[in-house]
């Protein structure tokens, strides 16, 4: 009904009223509708688990590899660094080449990367874990599912099926879950 509604607009139904005070009646029905719902089925603003992980991994570098370039091709690292991806002085992409040409390296390698035609990478997971010259230093995996960001699914176990069935419809494009499996692999002369 409301995709009918905002394909031929609301005006063009009101106008199919005469009374004018129907049309305020509905008008104002439509944004009070709009205005009570929308808290309840916008998902709150809450901080993703791989921005969590890089501030971790920006940390555990920070603290331990201070002087070791960056290799990765995960954008939200650039953010937990405080740093541009574009400062190739400080990232560097992830490919054989800039492998081979650094000493020492502190390298993220996240799954949903391995492989994809959005990066210029043509290191894979099976690449780093052949080379003699690198050492797996940790290795993260996280499973989040943000369907509890949902102020509506509160109300979930105290609600009729039907009223589950409407919250489901109404958040079930909205979910946003999170499977992040990380590796950090480390380069360095001596391999610390």
């Amino acid at each position: 009904m409301l995709g009918i509604f905002s394909a031929a607009g609301i005006g063009y139904f009101l106008n199919l009223f005469k009374i004018k005070y129907i049309n305020i009646s509905v008008f104002i029905l439509l944004i009070l509708l709009l205005f009570a719902s929308g808290p309840f089925l916008t998902p709150l603003h809450t901080k993703y688990e791989i921005d969590s992980v890089c501030e971790n991994i920006a940390s555990l570098r920070n603290q331990k590899y201070p002087d070791y370039p960056v290799m990765t091709d995960l954008y939200q690292s650039s953010v937990a660094f405080d740093m541009p991806y574009c400062d190739y002085s400080f990232f560097h992409k992830m490919n054989k080449k800039t492998l081979k040409s650094l000493d020492k390296a502190f390298i993220i390698w996240e799954a949903s990367l391995d492989g994809t035609p959005f990066t210029e990478s043509d290191l894979m997971l099976r690449d780093l874990e052949a080379d003699t010259t690198l050492k797996m230093i940790d290795s993260i995996k996280v499973y989040r599912d943000h369907s509890d960001d949902f102020p509506v699914n509160k109300f979930y176990n105290f609600t009729s099926e039907r009223s589950r069935k409407i919250i489901e419809y109404l958040t079930s494009e909205q979910n946003a879950f999170e499977n992040t499996q990380i590796k950090i692999f480390l380069k360095s002369r001596g391999n610390d």
